[in-house]
């Protein structure tokens, strides 16, 4: 809001040079965006939008966690805490010193 308000005041407005250098398409989307009328609805309904895609891009995030931990199971029988791992390579070198003469 502070942006366009600063961007729309006389001695800013008045830099043709500098504002025929500008790309307007973005301040454009940022005018229709902080439109004010019906309450700011294009505004809400972009972040409302925004909300929806952050809360959907976790949930994939955690699907895809899920399923790593899945693949070290399955593949690796362990899980992927630092507990498990290291009971993992404990039991290992212990069945290893059971099967040769080494003594632990």
């Amino acid at each position: 809001m502070a942006i366009i308000s600063g961007m729309n005041m006389s001695p800013v407005s008045r830099l043709k040079k500098t504002w025929s250098k500008v790309k307007t398409a973005k301040f454009d989307i940022l005018e229709h965006q902080m439109d004010p009328s019906s309450n700011f609805y294009n505004y809400r309904t972009a972040l409302r939008g925004a909300t929806q895609r952050s809360i959907t891009a976790n949930s994939s995030r955690e699907k895809v966690r899920h399923q790593q931990k899945h693949f070290w199971d399955k593949h690796l029988g362990l899980d992927q805490s630092v507990e498990g791992l290291c009971q993992k390579v404990v039991s290992l070198i212990l069945t290893h010193a059971a099967t040769s003469d080494m003594k632990v």
